[in-house]
């Protein structure tokens, strides 16, 4: 029994470090900013929701880069007890089926149309409301699921984006004034990953048997 609980707390330990190196703050203030770019850029080349798809990715691929040159060098590779993946997996299924009913909801509000609704209807599926229960509620589940409370803070600044981007377009004359209060979340966040990032070098040099490149 003590060895289970000592593998328990080892793998708790692990599992907290493994957020604690900031990449995940740094990820979610670029992607914050990407979605403050995007209509900008939509002005200038119409694209759609494609702005989004093309600023994302890099954002994606540098933090899965980071992890394997930063992170996995320091702390090794870890294989998470079944109760915890298990965990995880249902909290990814969670958030997937919330983010594909706002998109489903989101278009039918779009293809129907406000004046074939109640009003209290067109209300409830409105995207800001939708955008802001969505980012609340997903980014208040990985707060409790992955021990992080910082991410209910961001859960906040990301439900403030769409509010932003609807002044943008039906407030020309306030030109981009609704945007700073996002561009200061992000800025926040990338300030918070970037202090984590920096406790998490010193603290966590290279372990023995694993190169930089994360190779054992």
């Amino acid at each position: 029994m003590p060895e289970a609980l000592d593998l328990q707390q080892a793998e708790r330990k692990a599992f907290t470090l493994a957020f604690q190196d900031g990449l995940l703050d740094l990820a979610l203030g670029l992607e914050l900013v990407a979605l403050v770019l995007a209509p900008l850029l939509e002005r200038t080349r119409p694209l759609a929701d494609w702005w989004i798809a093309l600023l994302s990715l890099p954002i994606l691929v540098a933090l899965a880069a980071g992890k394997r040159l930063l992170t996995t060098p320091r702390l090794g590779r870890v294989r998470f007890l079944p109760a915890r993946k298990v965990r995880m997996q249902a909290v990814a299924t969670i958030l997937g089926i919330i983010v594909l009913g706002g998109l489903l909801v989101g278009m039918a509000w779009f293809w129907l149309g406000q004046g074939h609704l109640p009003e209290w209807v067109g209300e409830m599926l409105s995207p800001t409301i939708l955008w802001a229960a969505i980012s609340l509620f997903s980014f208040s589940l990985a707060a409790h699921t992955l021990g992080l409370p910082r991410l209910y803070l961001y859960g906040a600044m990301y439900a403030l984006v769409h509010p932003a981007q609807a002044l943008l377009r039906t407030r020309p004359d306030l030109g981009a004034l609704p945007l700073v209060p996002s561009l200061i979340s992000a800025a926040v966040m990338l300030a918070i990953g970037g202090l984590l990032l920096t406790r998490f070098l010193r603290a966590y040099p290279p372990l023995a048997g694993e190169d930089l490149y994360g190779h054992g």
